[in-house]
């Protein structure tokens, strides 16, 4: 039955096509500007109702109604660009502003606009009219070319004022977990993925998956570091380009500033209290400076990552709270000279240094980069970005119009996050999830490690 319905639906949308080509040379005859129509990609965007539009230009004239309308065509259909041949406006120029509006003529009228676009057939003078709504039926929407307008210069304060009442009711705030910064309260429709990112998702994920399935049935037992290698076979499992470094000092402390976590160095004015390290201890790295003459030449970083300390954990793993002092050499290289695994001075918590024995100071720094990177992942990626951009965005949905020049430039930036957000909460951070799987700290100490961030 399925495959009967999409037949149809395909050679409907095919006769569709061809009466638009049959119909498309004589209609140019009779227009000077043809308007483009995208409608977005959401659920239900799509619309059978009657769609009008009238053209304004500066100094005011109007165009006459316009239905959106080609015979026999399937229009306004979810995700399409459509083209419509405009009327002559002979000696229009240039047009400022469009109304655009619907009737309820179907059942399915709701309508989701990305843009219209209107060209000039003989100059190619293109004025284009971002619109990002849904247009309700009855209600004409006036949009300016650009629609960047703040609203004391806005002509339409009530049409602005309802739009933001609605926009209140579909994004209110909750805190979805004690601590943690608010979010809405549920997904409205339009944040969802689009069919065409969860079909990207979808693939990406299969590939993934077979890829993973057949990298585990073909490598073989690791016996010495060098077989790590041997899991980077395909497309999504590349060899990484640090694989022949990973290993040197160099490429540890470049990762303090071009790694994942490149957040918490710092320039050190004066060592840590409890940090345990002296002149004598770290004079052999400084280039036989002292620490004061390191400190004075600016030359000694350090990162602390007490945020961790005491964190729950799986009751078969550890995660400490490291700190370590990086230095600045004379020919511009930055090198770990001091690592301190956990926070409190302590015969059982020694300063692991350079000198010591090759493994056991590549020990010391993996120990370190698996909290780094579990603090990166909880409090840098999740809590400070996702979370707290996630209240950014639903406050500039509450409060600023599509046309309000700042949400123009920040809506590009919430493109899919709150969907991320609620998808990740509900799966990743789910008891039994993705967290609890892979991270020590697991989701009782992810939510802990967010709530002290």
């Amino acid at each position: 039955m399925g495959n009967i319905v999409a037949f149809v639906k395909g050679a409907l949308h095919y006769l569709g096509n061809l009466a638009f080509h049959l119909y498309k040379p004589n209609a140019l005859k009779n227009c000077d500007h043809l308007i483009h129509v995208q409608t977005g990609d959401k659920k239900g965007a799509g619309t059978d109702a009657n769609v009008y539009i009238r053209l304004f230009n500066e100094t005011g004239v109007t165009s006459s109604e316009i239905l959106l309308d080609v015979p026999f065509r399937d229009d306004l259909e979810k995700g399409t660009l459509e083209v419509f041949p405009c009327p002559m406006l002979g000696d229009f120029g240039p047009i400022s502003r469009i109304e655009i509006w619907r009737d309820e003529a179907a059942p399915w009228d709701d309508w989701y606009v990305d843009y219209v676009m209107i060209a000039h057939v003989g100059s190619k003078t293109k004025y284009y009219f971002p619109v990002h709504r849904w247009i309700r039926s009855y209600r004409r929407y006036s949009i300016k070319e650009f629609d960047v307008v703040l609203p004391q210069h806005d002509d339409c304060h009530a049409a602005r004022a309802d739009e933001l009442k609605e926009k209140r009711m579909l994004y209110e705030f909750v805190r979805q977990v004690p601590g943690l910064p608010t979010q809405v309260k549920t997904l409205p429709v339009d944040e969802s993925f689009s069919n065409e990112y969860k079909w990207n998702i979808v693939q990406r994920k299969v590939q993934m998956l077979t890829e993973s399935a057949i990298t585990k049935r073909i490598i073989y037992k690791w016996t010495k570091l060098d077989d790590i290698k041997s899991m980077f076979k395909f497309k999504h499992f590349p060899v990484p380009s640090s694989v022949e470094e990973w290993q040197t000092d160099e490429h540890f402390a470049r990762q303090r500033l071009t790694g994942v976590n490149a957040v918490m160095i710092r320039l050190c004015e004066r060592i840590p209290d409890n940090l345990d390290v002296d002149d004598q201890m770290l004079r052999p790295f400084l280039e036989d400076k002292t620490i004061v003459q390191a400190i004075s030449a600016k030359k000694l970083f350090y990162t602390d990552h007490k945020l961790l300390k005491g964190l729950a954990t799986d009751e078969h793993t550890e995660l400490c709270s490291p700190l370590a002092l990086f230095y600045l050499r004379n020919d511009g290289t930055l090198v770990p000279v001091a690592l301190q695994l956990f926070q409190e001075k302590a015969p059982t918590n020694p300063v692991f240094l350079p000198s010591d024995p090759k493994y056991t100071w590549l020990l010391a720094k993996m120990w370190y980069n698996n909290a780094d990177a579990q603090y990166h992942q909880a409090l840098t990626h999740l809590g400070l970005t996702h979370l707290v951009m996630e209240g950014v965005a639903v406050c500039t949905h509450r409060n600023l119009s599509p046309s309000h020049p700042m949400f123009r430039l920040l809506a590009p930036h919430f493109l899919y996050i709150i969907a991320i957000n609620t998808r990740g909460l509900s799966v990743l951070m789910c008891d039994g999830g993705w967290i609890d799987k892979t991270l020590a700290m697991k989701s009782t100490g992810t939510f802990e490690l967010i709530r002290r961030g």
